[in-house]
């Protein structure tokens, strides 16, 4: 074992917990850890915090081959985008898209 961890959390607001915009993953074993912020301000920031610590910890990207990298990130960017069902989205956050 690599590392010991214990992990807190508390939503901004304790009536929405589900609104919670961070995220963190944990490999001990291997001694990997993501944290992400996902910044309340932009739109889908939770999900996308999700993706990148999970795909961090299960796939870490190859940092030192830029061409590497950007395909590691636009598989993110997909999974992200494929996740909102846009039909839904009021006409004010479609911009943000």
């Amino acid at each position: 074992m690599r590392f010991l961890s214990r992990t807190f959390w508390i939503a901004k607001d304790r009536d929405y917990p589900d609104e919670f915009q961070d995220a963190f993953q944990l490999d001990p074993v291997r001694g990997v850890a993501a944290i992400a912020d996902g910044v309340s301000s932009a739109i889908y920031s939770g999900p996308w915090a999700r993706i990148l610590t999970q795909a961090v910890v299960a796939e870490p990207p190859p940092l030192a081959d830029g061409e590497a990298f950007c395909a590691w990130l636009a598989r993110r960017r997909a999974a992200w985008s494929g996740g909102i069902d846009r039909s839904r989205l009021d006409w004010r956050l479609r911009p943000k898209m």
